[in-house]
């Protein structure tokens, strides 16, 4: 007996044979599905889905050539094998035959034994083949994953290289401001009140504002801003940082909040909130090419699979879990691909001012707290930026 329940398909318009057919196939166990012209029988087969097809040559209508030529012209039927039935014994008629897509040919008056035989034998050869292909797939579907796997693992040794340089060279450059940030205050300390010298010495005093906010934000994002982390409610966090937010915005672009209730508490430090918060929103109100729109600000608690990891932006250090997130979303010019790859680039910018360094000091944040970041966008169609932090173990 057939160890799997295949289905053949009868194409023929004698009914004898059909008949005879039926019986010896189902008497091996086949299921059987019958045709009495070549027109039918490709409705049948584009219905059915055979296994095989047993195709009579001499047929009204259209011929068993011309039926042929059509299932291989198919991509519902092109690969269904197709063994011909035919009394006719030229060799220009059995190679016309190969030409049109059959597979095999059995000879009328035919023996009930040499039609399983061959049935049985294309059967096989067609499981081989599916087989094959469905290991060749997996094969290049294991290759894909593993070549991907090799470019994030280099990405992630060349970023802790280039963090491990930027920290220390933050580091020194913070000590040296500090120095000069000392010694201006001994020069203030000695200027007389009214010296010429003050509002050269207050230019000096903003410009190293500038630097050491610059170099505290490298810092950030190479995950070492020694900053003290603590349990909070990001919902009632974003809820007090939203009036500053708004404060920064257009007359005409609007904050909308949708802030998740009772949301679980993630570990993180408070003024980063404020950072993630400000630079979302501020990218978000600046994409508005109009200058008018709404920016949405919602918090809210997810389930990540490791696939849903896996295409995030950025994410490093991620395990699948329940996650908190804070995404703000707009319907400014939105991004191509190109663009979201380097969104959170240190220095990487769109805008003709500013250092680029706000979305990068935000994926140092994430970096640091094991999140990710999931960024949807299209150019014309506005972008949805997600935050996410892992749920935080209070016992901790």
């Amino acid at each position: 007996m057939n160890d799997r329940r295949n289905t053949i398909l009868v194409i023929d318009d004698n009914k004898m044979n059909i008949g005879i057919l039926i019986n010896t196939l189902k008497l091996d166990g086949f299921k059987t599905v019958t045709a009495r012209s070549g027109a039918m029988g490709i409705r049948r087969a584009e219905f059915s889905e055979p296994d095989l097809i047993l195709l009579d040559v001499m047929m009204p209508g259209i011929d068993g050539f011309e039926t042929c030529r059509r299932l291989r012209a198919d991509d519902r039927t092109k690969d269904i094998p197709v063994i011909f039935m035919t009394a006719l014994t030229d060799v220009k008629d059995k190679l016309r035959g190969f030409e049109v897509g059959a597979v095999d040919y059995v000879t009328k008056p035919f023996e009930e034994a040499e039609v399983l035989a061959r049935v049985k034998m294309h059967l096989a050869l067609r499981n081989t083949q599916k087989q094959l292909r469905e290991e060749i797939v997996e094969r290049e579907r294991a290759e894909k994953k593993r070549r991907e796997y090799q470019h994030r693992l280099q990405q992630a040794r060349k970023a802790e290289s280039l963090g491990r340089m930027a920290g220390a060279v933050a580091h020194h450059f913070n000590n040296l401001l500090y120095i000069v940030s000392g010694n201006l205050e001994l020069v203030r300390d000695d200027l007389p009140p009214q010296s010429e010298l003050t509002e050269f010495l207050h230019d000096a005093e903003k410009a190293l504002g500038k630097a050491i906010k610059l170099s505290r934000l490298m810092l950030t994002y190479v995950g070492q801003g020694g900053r003290k982390m603590s349990v909070c409610d990001l919902a009632a966090e974003v809820s007090g940082i939203a009036p500053l937010a708004e404060g920064e915005m257009p007359d005409n672009v609007g904050l909308q909040l949708e802030l998740a209730s009772g949301l679980p508490s993630v570990r993180i430090a408070l003024d980063d909130v404020r950072v993630i918060v400000m630079n979302l929103v501020e990218n978000a109100w600046e994409s508005m090419e109009s200058g008018v729109g709404t920016v949405r600000a919602v918090t809210g608690k997810t389930s990540c699979g490791r696939s849903y990891l896996e295409r995030a932006a950025w994410v490093e250090n991620c395990a699948p879990g329940e996650y908190v997130f804070i995404e703000v979303a707009d319907d400014g010019c939105g991004m191509d691909a190109e663009t979201i790859d380097r969104m959170f680039d240190p220095f990487f910018t769109t805008k003709f001012t500013g250092r680029g360094l706000g979305l990068a000091s935000v994926a140092g944040i994430v970096r640091s707290g094991r999140g990710a970041i999931a960024v949807s966008s299209e150019p014309g169609e506005g972008t949805r930026v997600r935050v996410l932090f892992p749920v935080a173990d209070e016992s901790e």
